[in-house]
């Protein structure tokens, strides 16, 4: 349904127009629909119509913005921030829907009201919801035809069957669906009319349904990647919701009732690529914002600690067993020369790298510990750079001469926010972005991927042209409601991860190095991960001269329970994997996390406990299994072919480009792909970018608003 505009709008007077009233003058028979549009062009009409608007509603956040590229012909009528009614004029995109708000755009230049500053209350489209040929349905509008001529005071309710379009075939452009959603909203038409002009009121409901040509579930790490690009890139509307109260995914970050900081996970702030740093750059622009770590790493083993690499720091260990070691290494190398086929397992590429000895003091009880896994259901493929091929000449040297040799390459500086923790990073990037862009506590409940609509837990739904989710894969598909991707996903495995951290009065011992992770392969500890989180940031635990009560001493002997005392304090973040075949006592792991810490002298028995934490994540890290890599080739294909794009840790399920980098920029080349065809590096090449230096995107790329970059 179209309105036409009075011709002193439509020449330009748009403030004498809305000064007159705020109301929007049209001819009466303007109000007739679209079947007599043909007809109205060619008569001359003499009474006009006054609206009035009244909303039966506040508009919700978001719907300020409702008007974008799915609708072509559109009159708005909104209400501004002083409660005057005001009228917008038509604005033709259709035929560049990716802009966007360009529509918005021209509304502020022809407008002296701020659409930004008023509230939408009616948006009515030019046509009919989209329908098939062979199904064509009724369409119920309220009053829009207007009175009758000579019927004064006249009320209405008129039902247009099959209401036909003005563009080819009967059918809307592709993506142009629920236009008329909006026009289905006006419920009450009343008129009285008076021998010169009629005075309408028109109430009308918000739209429950929006539209974006780009819906983000999720604003964890990979849904505010994607975010990020679409923002540089100015070219689609776009709309991030995700189900949690703030933004980071598992990369938040929790505070004790005693003031304490701990980290969902024992995360160290790696980069592979120039565009993820720029962006935390952004986000937290000043040197204070941030402390750099060399990082020190140790296999607690064999009742040493052995700097990592393991391989290459035997001398550590006990004498007999720096033998076993390099003979299993001497065998591996001989056997991994003459092999004439690929490892079947991971447990296959582990004897082939490090030989028995380091298999059965290290690799293979680590690794169970934290996948939850035995290592022989895993394939090896994933493993990349993240655990170089022994050097056995250099191996053998550094035991003959008692050399300890640490180099950790890439991973062994790190940085870390000043304060707030992981968490603080992703709270500090949701600020780059417009206001209403990200939508919190907004859970998807339904995803028609048919009809590219999904539904929030509210009820409201939004209309999308792509879906890019970083929902676990496996959700995804029961969201969807599709039985084969359904099933289809029942083959990918996953751990669940309890985060367990303590904070302690005192000082860290001084056994324990600086900004150390501690990996722990054997079973008198039920973690497999241990980091002296506390040095990360002063602001990680309270000050000194906070006082706390004693919890509990770390033997778990009695003590003074009542008497608040003050710091210094410290704290451990410990990571304790769990599945089917590790199980955990829920009731228990604290305790027994405490224990282990004391029993791997990470804490003296008198140690005074006064704070601890504990959080369990059903998914912790996606298991590469052997069947994995056959289950992801057809998964996310089909997701695809329905316009849904999944993403992230557990959204691609590949562990290898699941650090908050990579999960990061797989929302970035998500985008990329989609707007441009580019090839995803990272998730098709984990192993390709964790050996470079990645810096072909960057932020001072420019775009303009049809998303094509600017060259200076």
């Amino acid at each position: 349904m179209r309105f036409l505009l009075h011709p002193s709008i439509r020449a330009g007077t748009h403030g004498r127009a809305l000064s007159s009233a705020f109301g929007l003058q049209m001819t009466r028979r303007d109000l007739l629909t679209h079947a007599n549009r043909s007809r109205r062009r060619e008569e001359t009409f003499a009474r006009p119509v006054q609206i009035k608007v009244e909303a039966l509603r506040e508009p919700r956040n978001g719907e300020k913005e409702i008007v974008n590229a799915f609708f072509d012909d559109v009159i708005v009528i909104g209400r501004s921030a002083e409660g005057s009614s005001i009228a917008l004029p038509a604005c033709r995109c259709q035929q560049q829907r990716l802009r966007g708000n360009s529509c918005i755009h021209e509304f502020r230049q022809n407008l002296s009201t701020s659409l930004h500053n008023s509230a939408l209350e009616a948006c009515v489209d030019s046509c009919t919801e989209q329908r098939t040929a062979e199904t064509p349905h009724a369409k119920t509008f309220s009053g829009l035809a207007g009175p009758q001529s000579g019927e004064p005071g006249y009320t209405s309710t008129q039902r247009l069957q099959q209401l036909p379009s003005h563009r080819s075939g009967g059918h809307s452009p592709p993506g142009r669906r629920g236009g008329s959603s909006f026009a289905r909203e006006v419920s009450t038409f009343s008129n009285t009319n008076t021998p010169s002009t009629s005075a309408v009121t028109v109430h009308v409901r918000m739209p429950t349904q929006e539209q974006v040509e780009i819906v983000i579930v999720g604003a964890g790490p990979t849904g505010l990647g994607a975010a990020r690009r679409l923002l540089q890139f100015n070219k689609a509307s776009w709309l991030v919701v995700d189900a949690s109260p703030e933004a980071g995914g598992v990369g938040t970050t929790d505070v004790t009732p005693e003031g304490f900081l701990f980290d969902a996970g024992t995360h160290a702030l790696f980069s592979h690529y120039k565009y993820f740093d720029e962006v935390l750059d952004e986000a937290l622009p000043n040197p204070e914002d941030w402390y750099t770590h060399q990082r020190a790493s140790y296999v607690h083993s064999r009742q040493a600690l052995v700097p990592c690499p393991y391989e290459n720091n035997l001398a550590a260990l006990p004498i007999e067993d720096q033998v076993v070691c390099l003979r299993g290494m001497i065998d591996a190398y001989l056997e991994s020369a003459l092999a004439q086929s690929k490892p079947n397992n991971f447990d296959e590429w582990i004897l082939r790298m490090t030989g028995e000895g380091i298999a059965n003091y290290f690799m293979r009880p680590y690794n169970f510990k934290f996948w939850a896994v035995p290592t022989t259901m895993m394939q090896w493929e994933w493993i990349g750079d993240r655990a170089a091929g022994p050097d056995l000449k250099l191996a053998v040297t550094n035991v003959l001469e008692k050399n300890i040799a640490v180099d950790l390459g890439r991973y062994g500086k790190f940085r870390f926010p000043a304060r707030d923790g992981i968490g603080g990073i992703w709270k500090a990037v949701t600020k780059i972005f417009p206001q209403g862009k990200i939508r919190f506590d907004a859970k998807v409940e339904k995803i028609d991927a048919k009809e590219k609509v999904l539904t929030l837990k509210d009820g409201s739904t939004i209309a999308y042209e792509k879906l890019i989710s970083t929902l676990p894969v496996d959700d995804l598909a029961v969201t969807i409601g599709d039985e084969d991707l359904i099933e289809l996903s029942k083959g990918l495995h996953f751990s669940s991860t309890h985060v367990v951290g303590i904070g302690i009065r005192g000082k860290r011992p001084d056994h324990i190095d600086e900004n150390s992770w501690l990996y722990f392969p054997e079973d008198d500890t039920p973690f497999c991960h241990a980091t002296v989180f506390s040095d990360l940031s002063p602001h990680n635990q309270p000050g000194a001269d906070v006082k706390l009560r004693t919890i509990r001493r770390a033997d778990g002997e009695e003590t003074d329970a009542e008497t608040e005392k003050g710091g210094p304090y410290w704290s451990l973040l410990f990571e304790v994997s769990e599945s089917s075949h590790r199980p955990v006592d829920v009731e228990t792991v604290v305790a027994d996390s405490i224990r282990g810490a004391v029993d791997a002298s990470l804490l003296a028995p008198e140690d005074e406990i006064v704070s601890t934490f504990h959080r369990r994540f059903h998914r912790g890290y996606p298991t590469p299994t052997l069947s994995r890599d056959g289950i992801l080739k057809e998964l996310l294909p089909k997701l695809q072919a329905l316009g849904v794009w999944s993403r992230g840790r557990f959204g691609s399920w590949k562990c290898e480009a699941g650090n908050q980098d990579h999960s990061f920029m797989l929302g970035v080349e998500c985008v990329d792909r989609i707007v441009y065809g580019s090839p995803e590096l990272t998730l098709l090449y984990p192993n390709l970018v964790n050996s470079r230096d990645n810096c072909e995107r960057t932020l001072a790329h420019k775009f303009d608003e049809d998303g094509q970059r600017i060259f200076d």
